[in-house]
């Protein structure tokens, strides 16, 4: 069998390292009052330069590491139906 997704590809970032209370005040602690995360729920979501700024910020945090990995709705689909059956063939054509 083959699956073959259409879509917009977009990419995760995952933070690997161990959360203290201090985390965010310094992943964002130096970001503009008007640029900073909504202090309830998660995920945060944060766009733009703050969005540059913030994993400028974590990368320079010591014991913390940035995962980089494929994402969106789609991709993501696939790459489980890869994992649970690799029998499968996936493709994905997307734009960035």
């Amino acid at each position: 069998m083959t699956i073959y997704g259409i879509g917009r590809a977009i990419v995760d970032y995952y933070v690997e390292g161990r959360f203290d209370d201090g985390f965010l005040e310094q992943a964002f602690g130096q970001l503009p009052e008007n640029q900073l995360p909504s202090p309830t729920g998660r995920p945060i979501h944060v766009e733009g330069a703050a969005f540059s700024f913030v994993l400028n910020q974590i990368s320079t945090l010591d014991g913390y590491k940035i995962l980089k990995e494929t994402g969106g709705t789609c991709v993501n689909i696939l790459k489980t139906i890869e994992t649970i059956a690799p029998q499968v063939d996936c493709f994905f054509t997307g734009t960035v």
